[in-house]
């Protein structure tokens, strides 16, 4: 009898030992194996890290979830040269992390009109109503681009955050940023400090609208900012119309469209742009930064910087998402 005994103990021991306790399960199934948001990832760092979760499912079948990572993008076979001209060019998936191309990423530049992101995220933390009249003064008229207000026109606030991400409208902006109240100063040290926060490097903002030298980043904090722009609702599905129609409170009637042309073009091939942001000045040329999804909610994000023509700027980024679509799979 105390054989028996002896032998059960031992048996309870084993079986611990491989099975591991309630709490011990438990901590491996609550395990974080992802990698730190942000962070620009090569393939091979992903590979070993899945290789792990995957012996380790199979070897102790242990309860863990099978959607442990996003999707992962994965060279087909050799990567195919890509050339971007003398634009600056980067492409990253925007879940993962991992950079899929990059051309002069890092460069400070101008950016433009693609400042009206941050624009929009700093009005949205001060927003006091999407209601709330404004009257738009001769004091906001601004030279470059189309305007779709004028001195004169009582709008809504939501109808100048429409037009300033949407048309890119100069003098709708420059409204929007009145009607918080906030001085000029007060607003743009708003808007670098957001960038601060966000930890975008490289990036500085000396107005709302683009128009000034000063409003500079580098095409992987631009991929950022665009990201962190359309995770709020608002911005997203403004940025992804391809016009917008108010009519002022005097009765007239406009209609906006956007300047973001490869809207027209997608849906196309299972790939839905979900949105993105336009820029152009004669110092910064013409940029664009967009975000793309396929049919199994993989998501890419492309900019594109400094582009000599507007058509070129869309036809690089078209032609860049082609590229990324032959060279990875994801899995």
């Amino acid at each position: 009898m105390p054989y028996v005994v002896v032998i059960f103990f031992a048996s309870l021991t084993v079986c611990g030992f491989f099975i591991g306790t309630p709490q011990m399960l438990q901590d491996h199934s609550n395990l974080d194996i992802n990698f730190p948001a942000g962070r620009v990832l090569g393939v091979e760092d992903i590979v070993a890290e899945r290789q792990f979760t995957d012996l380790f499912k199979e070897n102790f079948k242990l309860p863990l979830p099978m959607d442990i990572h996003d999707p992962i993008p994965y060279p087909r076979s050799e990567i195919l040269p890509f050339d971007c001209g003398n634009a600056i060019a980067f492409a990253i998936d925007s879940k993962n992390g991992v950079e899929l191309y990059s051309e002069q990423a890092d460069k400070q530049v101008p950016i433009a009109s693609i400042t009206k992101l941050m624009t929009a995220l700093v009005f949205l933390d001060n927003n006091s109503g999407w209601d709330k009249e404004y009257r738009v003064l001769d004091a906001d008229q601004i030279n470059g681009g189309r305007v779709y207000v004028l001195a004169g026109d009582t709008v809504t606030l939501k109808d100048l955050f429409n037009l300033s991400l949407i048309a890119s409208d100069n003098m709708a902006t420059r409204g929007l940023v009145r009607a918080t109240g906030l001085e000029l100063n007060e607003f743009v040290e708003l808007m670098n400090a957001k960038a601060r926060d966000l930890g975008l490097k490289n990036t500085g903002f000396a107005d709302p609208i683009g128009i000034g030298a000063k409003n500079v980043s580098t095409a992987r904090a631009v991929a950022e900012l665009l990201n962190t722009a359309l995770a709020n609702e608002y911005i997203e599905k403004a940025v992804s119309r391809l016009n917008y129609v108010l009519t002022t409170k005097e009765g007239k009637v406009r209609t906006a469209y956007s300047t973001n042309k490869i809207l027209k073009e997608y849906p196309r091939e299972e790939v839905v742009l979900i949105g993105g942001k336009t820029g152009h000045t004669d110092l910064a040329g013409y940029c664009l930064a967009a975000k793309f999804k396929d049919e199994r909610e993989n998501e890419v994000i492309f900019v594109v910087l400094g582009e000599s023509s507007s058509p070129k700027r869309f036809a690089m980024t078209n032609n860049m998402l082609d590229w990324t679509l032959e060279n990875y799979e994801w899995r």
